[in-house]
C-alpha cells in the first residue's frame, strides 16, 4: 500500500492535524493544527502555494485511520469475481466503519479464497480532495491510508510482517493482525483511546491471538517537529512521515 519514492510533495490528513512535506531536498515535515480533514487539506494546499510549488506538481495524500478505515473481508465461499467481493465489502463498510454518509471502498489486494483488508473512505472527503486538486492543477499520484505506510515501515525494519500492529495517530488507533503475511483482522478506534484503554485493547488482542510480544509492535506517528539531533527517530519513517516503532510488551 506504500507509494514508492519521494518524487511528489505529500500531505497527511487527520481530523485534528495536517502534515505537509515539500519536495525540497529536506526531510522536514510541516505540521499544522486543523479543525477537520477538509480544513487541514485547505491549509496544506495553501502551504504548497506559499512554498512556491509549481502548478501540475505531483502530490500524494495520506489519510489517518479515522478517515480511511480498514474493513475485513473474510474468505467467502462462492465468491469468484472481484466485483462480487466489492459488493460484499461495501455492505460490510456501511455496517462496521461508522463513517458518516456514503462511503467508497478500495479493494486492491483481493485474492480468491483468502481474507483481505479493504479500505473505506467517505465519498464526500474523496470528492473534496480531488475537486480542489483539479482546481489547483495538482496531479494526485495516490490517496492512501497511513496505517498502510506504517505497516510497510514495520515490515522493512523487522524483516517480516508483525502478527499484530497497533498504529497510533492523533485521532485514531488502528489495530491490524494476521499471520503468514496475510492480514485477517483489523479495527479502528476513533477518537483515539487514552493510554489505559489502549493498553487494555492491545492486551486483549494479544490474548485472543495467542501471540508472543516479540511479533507484535506499535507504530506511533510523530506529528510534531523533530529535533535535528534525533538521528534515531529521523531514520525511521513511514514514507516521509516520522514514526516511532516499538515492541508491545
Amino acid at each position: 500500500m506504500l507509494w514508492a519514492g519521494s518524487e511528489a510533495s505529500q500531505i497527511y490528513l487527520s481530523q485534528t492535524r495536517a502534515g505537509v512535506w515539500l519536495k525540497s531536498g529536506t526531510d522536514q515535515v510541516h505540521w499544522l493544527p486543523a479543525t477537520s480533514a477538509q480544513d487541514g487539506w485547505r491549509q496544506g494546499i495553501e502551504l504548497l502555494r506559499h512554498g512556491g510549488k509549481p502548478k501540475r506538481q505531483r502530490l500524494t495524500v495520506w489519510l489517518s485511520g479515522a478517515l480511511a478505515r480498514p474493513v475485513v473481508l473474510e474468505s467467502v465461499q462462492g465468491l469468484r469475481k472481484r466485483s462480487e467481493a466489492f459488493q460484499v465489502a461495501m455492505g460490510l463498510a456501511s455496517e462496521t466503519t461508522g463513517l458518516p454518509g456514503p462511503c467508497e471502498i478500495w479493494l486492491d489486494h483481493w485474492v480468491l479464497d483468502k481474507p483481505c483488508i479493504a479500505v473505506a473512505i467517505a465519498q464526500e472527503l474523496r470528492e473534496a480532495i480531488e475537486s480542489s486538486a483539479r482546481e489547483e492543477k495538482l496531479h494526485l499520484t495516490a490517496i492512501r491510508p497511513w496505517w498502510g505506510a506504517a505497516l510497510n515501515a514495520a515490515v522493512k525494519i523487522q524483516g517480516a510482517a508483525p502478527g499484530l500492529l497497533a498504529v497510533e495517530e492523533a485521532d485514531a488507533l488502528t489495530v491490524l493482525s494476521g499471520g503468514a503475511d496475510v492480514l485477517s483482522g483489523a479495527a479502528t478506534y476513533s477518537p483515539r483511546p487514552d493510554p489505559a484503554q489502549t493498553s487494555g485493547l492491545l492486551t486483549r488482542a494479544l490474548m485472543a491471538s495467542s501471540m508472543k510480544p516479540a511479533i507484535s509492535c506499535r507504530a506511533t506517528l510523530i506529528d510534531a517537529p523533530l529535533p535535528t539531533a534525533d538521528a534515531e527517530s529521523t531514520a525511521r519513517r513511514a514514507d516521509v512521515f516520522p514514526v516511532r516503532l516499538e515492541e508491545i510488551a
